[in-house]
C-alpha cells in the first residue's frame, strides 16, 4: 500500500472525534486495520496497537464480540452497503457499550482501485444504563401499582387506557387484555 496515502489517511482519521478506523480487505491471516484513531485505541482498550496495517480486526476485539463484527464486515464488503450495530465490550471492571457503523468506500492508490470499510463507533455506555435505570424504575412502579389496593387506570393523550391493575380488574369486571387500548 503507498506510504504517502497511509500517512493522509491517518492525519484524516485522527481529526475525527469519534472513534474511527479504516479496514483494508481479507489479506491472508485477517482484516487489517490501515489506520486508527486515539479514540479506536480506547474503544478496543489496547494502549498500544502497533503499526497500521499490521493489526487485524481479529485480534482487537473480545471473541465473544468477534464474530458478530467480523461477520458484519464481511457484509459490508461483499454488499458495500453501510451496517450499523450495538456492540457491548467489558474492561476490567467496567462495561462500555458501542454504536458501530461500517461504511464502505473505494480507494484509488496508484490507479488500483480497492474498497475499504470506515468503522466508526459512539460510546453509547451512558444512554445504556439511562435505559437499563428507566426499566428498572418502570418495573418496580408496576409491582407497586399492581400490588396496590386501589383501582389505578391510567390514559393516554388520546383518552385510551394504557394502565389498568389487578384492583381495577376486580372492580369493573374486565381484564387488563380486554382493556388496554380502548377508550375511556
Amino acid at each position: 500500500m503507498n506510504n504517502e496515502w497511509v500517512g493522509s489517511l491517518q492525519q484524516f482519521v485522527d481529526g475525527i472525534s469519534s472513534s474511527v478506523a479504516v479496514i483494508a480487505p481479507p489479506s491472508g491471516w485477517g482484516f487489517p486495520v490501515t489506520a486508527w484513531n486515539a479514540n479506536f485505541i480506547e474503544m478496543v482498550g489496547r494502549p498500544r496497537l502497533g503499526r497500521a496495517g499490521q493489526a487485524y480486526i481479529e485480534t482487537l476485539f473480545p471473541t465473544y464480540a468477534r464474530r458478530e463484527l467480523v461477520s458484519k464486515i464481511e457484509q459490508c464488503f461483499a454488499t458495500l452497503e453501510p451496517i450499523e450495530l450495538e456492540q457491548a465490550y467489558d474492561f476490567a471492571d467496567e462495561t462500555h457499550w458501542w454504536r458501530l457503523s461500517l461504511k464502505p468506500f473505494r480507494v484509488d492508490t496508484l490507479g488500483q482501485g480497492e474498497n475499504h470499510v470506515l468503522l466508526s463507533g459512539i460510546d453509547i455506555t451512558a444512554k445504556m444504563r439511562l435505559l437499563k435505570d428507566l426499566e428498572v424504575s418502570t418495573s418496580r412502579f408496576r409491582l407497586v401499582v399492581d400490588a396496590a389496593y386501589d383501582a389505578i387506570v391510567s390514559i393516554d393523550h388520546n383518552h385510551r387506557i394504557v394502565l389498568f391493575n389487578r384492583s381495577a380488574e376486580v372492580l369493573f369486571g374486565y381484564s387488563r387484555e380486554e382493556i388496554l387500548g380502548k377508550g375511556i
